[in-house]
């Protein structure tokens, strides 16, 4: 008997295989759309939580107040956060203080939720320059503008699918990442 040497595949095994790979695609595209999304979102709100834990750290081991303030102009360039060490402990940045960390620009999917604070999503006291703006101590308890205790929260959303998170900066000084829909319900 003679024997067949079957070496590859037919064109009509590759079209199967084709076809099969391109139902895959339109089936997986809009997960892989919705899904996208929600991990920058996640990734932007542990950035801010990062942020803010650098400053809490920061103040402890400099041993001077750390600020951490939304909307600040460095050098010409307005950045979403940044953490600086306030020498003059006056809760705003000033030439020659010295910068910890400079955001970067949020994914065009990300935006502060605008809808949850008035103006800009941020329920932090202004500085009296108009930014929010938290001073960790070096004991690590929070302080605001005017010295006395301070706390907020910070919203982000996606805006694709409209969910939110935040970061909630609490007066004793914990800081912690939340659902802000579970929230509400349990108010």
């Amino acid at each position: 008997m003679k024997r067949l040497n079957n070496k590859g595949f037919t064109i009509i095994e590759l079209m199967v295989v084709v076809g099969i790979l391109a139902i895959a695609a339109t089936i997986a595209i809009p997960t892989i759309n919705s899904f996208l999304p929600n991990m920058q979102l996640k990734s932007e709100i542990r950035s801010i939580y990062s942020a803010a834990m650098q400053a809490k750290s920061e103040a402890v081991r400099r041993s001077e107040n750390c600020a951490l303030t939304f909307n600040q102009a460095v050098s010409g360039t307005t950045y979403n956060y940044v953490v600086y060490q306030d020498d003059d402990r006056d809760c705003e940045f000033d030439v020659g203080e010295p910068v910890i960390l400079l955001s970067g620009e949020f994914p065009p999917s990300v935006s502060f939720d605008t809808s949850k604070v008035a103006g800009d999503g941020i329920s932090i006291v202004d500085n009296d320059e108009g930014n929010p703006t938290i001073v960790f101590r070096p004991t690590t308890i929070p302080t605001d503008n005017d010295g006395g205790f301070a706390g907020g929260s910070v919203y982000l959303k996606t805006e694709t699918t409209d969910k939110v998170t935040k970061v909630v900066i609490a007066q004793s000084g914990n800081i912690r990442i939340s659902n802000a829909e579970e929230d509400e319900e349990e108010e």
